[in-house]
Formats: structure tokens, C-alpha cells, sequence
């Protein structure tokens, strides 16, 4: 498979999770919470989701997997260091 289908593939490929991740919390959702906000909410993420793969692919095309994997490692090694300082204790 070449890196650009690949990349197109494996980014796609989330798309069955993360919709369902969206109905179970609309599912487990308060009532007192705008199902309005919430709507537009995860229409406004799905849009900025297709941006961002259309971002990647294009970057594979252009520089190959090497850069998406300098991006991985830059940002590994900045979470590694937030919950090695203690600086990040909210996030896990």
C-alpha cells in the first residue's frame, strides 16, 4: 500500500469510532444539556476532522510518513514530559 492511501485509510478509518463515541454521549447526555450546542458542536468537529486529514494526506504526499512521524514524536515526548513534572496531572 503506498504511504498516501495508507495515511488516507488509517485516518478514515477512525471515522466509525468516533461517531460512535459521539452517539454514546448523546445517548448518556443530561437532559439539561442544548442538544442544539451539542449538534452544532459535533457538525463544527466533523468539518475541522476532514480539514485536518485533507492536511495529512497532503503533507504525506509531499514529505512522506517522516514528517507525520517528527510531528508523533514531538508530541509524545511532550506529553511524557507534562506527566513526568507533574505538569499535566488533570490530563490521564
Amino acid at each position: 500500500m503506498s504511504p498516501v492511501n495508507a495515511s488516507r485509510f488509517s485516518f478514515l478509518a477512525s471515522i466509525p469510532a468516533v461517531a460512535g463515541a459521539g452517539l454514546l454521549e448523546f445517548v448518556g447526555m443530561e437532559q439539561s444539556l442544548d442538544v442544539t450546542q451539542f449538534l452544532i458542536g459535533g457538525v463544527t468537529s466533523f468539518f475541522v476532522g476532514l480539514v485536518a486529514i485533507s492536511l495529512m494526506v497532503q503533507i504525506t504526499i509531499k514529505g512522506g510518513l517522516s514528517a507525520f512521524s517528527y510531528y508523533l514524536l514531538l508530541l509524545s515526548s511532550g506529553f511524557t514530559l507534562c506527566l513526568l513534572t507533574g505538569w499535566g496531572e488533570g490530563i490521564l
